[in-house]
């Protein structure tokens, strides 16, 4: 079920266009771009692909009813930026979380925001955003 969070969540935020506009995009070789949007930070050099949005590991447990199977599940996401202000990975967050919270569909019951934070990188000048979700999952029979 890992996979298929992390694909809603992939899907839920390269498809909003008021997300989009505050992330750099990435041009694939056949000429395709989408938003910066990743699974990993890039390891390189190029600035080009921030701000940038990382959907880290997920993290589930078992949370079974009596009627019902489902687990919850908490996610990482990484919001970078190289700017020596919050604003823009304030403004990403921002976004991400009216994307998610209180988010519900096909199995889905829920997710909540547990955590928001802004961080200051070792170099002075690039930021780095932590928002932990909450995820419940209940399987439909």
């Amino acid at each position: 079920m890992n996979i298929a969070i992390q694909q809603l969540l992939y899907d839920t935020l390269v498809q909003s266009g008021e997300l989009n506009q505050l992330l750099a995009s990435f041009t694939y070789s056949n000429g395709d771009a989408v938003p910066c949007v990743f699974n990993d930070l890039p390891q390189t050099d190029d600035e080009s692909v921030y701000p940038c949005v990382v959907i880290d590991a997920i993290t589930s447990n078992q949370n079974d009813t009596d009627t019902t199977n489902g687990f919850d599940a908490t996610v990482m996401i990484h919001t970078w930026s190289i700017s020596p202000s919050n604003v823009i990975v304030s403004n990403i967050q921002d976004v991400i979380y009216s994307l998610l919270h209180r988010k519900k569909g096909g199995n889905i019951s829920g997710i909540s925001c547990e955590l928001s934070e802004i961080l200051r990188d070792p170099d002075g000048i690039s930021r780095h955003g932590v928002q932990r979700f909450r995820i419940f999952y209940e399987k439909v029979n």
